[in-house]
């Protein structure tokens, strides 16, 4: 996955926003996740938005690797929410009852407002 798939967003360029791959799965999460770790914003005001949008099949190795982040994301004390959400994929988070665990947005824009908003 090339690194163009990492934009920051927001007032200050705080909000890292990432384009999940096509296919969450063993063959991708370990890149994606690599990704993730190097760009996270190391800053206060800093937040996370993952772009689904793309998604069209996740497995519980994606399952699993959005969870990681999620921690990643709790150790460096910033926000992170999931965006553009297919439904099915929705639909097996709600079946592991995991939407607790992830905040949720129906599009990109909503979820850097969300977290610039919330520092």
């Amino acid at each position: 996955m090339p690194q163009s798939e990492i934009t920051l967003r927001g007032p200050d360029d705080q909000i890292a926003v990432a384009l999940a791959p096509r296919q969450l799965t063993e063959e991708t999460v370990h890149e994606f996740r690599a990704l993730i770790a190097t760009h996270l914003p190391n800053r206060d005001d800093g937040g996370l938005v993952i772009d689904m949008g793309e998604v069209y099949l996740i497995t519980s190795v994606g399952i699993t690797c959005l969870l990681e982040i999620r921690e990643m994301c709790a150790d460096r004390r910033i926000g992170l929410r999931l965006a553009c959400m297919e439904e099915h994929v929705e639909q097996m988070l709600e079946m592991l009852r995991l939407t607790e665990k992830f905040e949720i947005d129906a599009e990109v824009d909503d979820a850097v407002l969300q977290l610039t908003r919330a520092r």
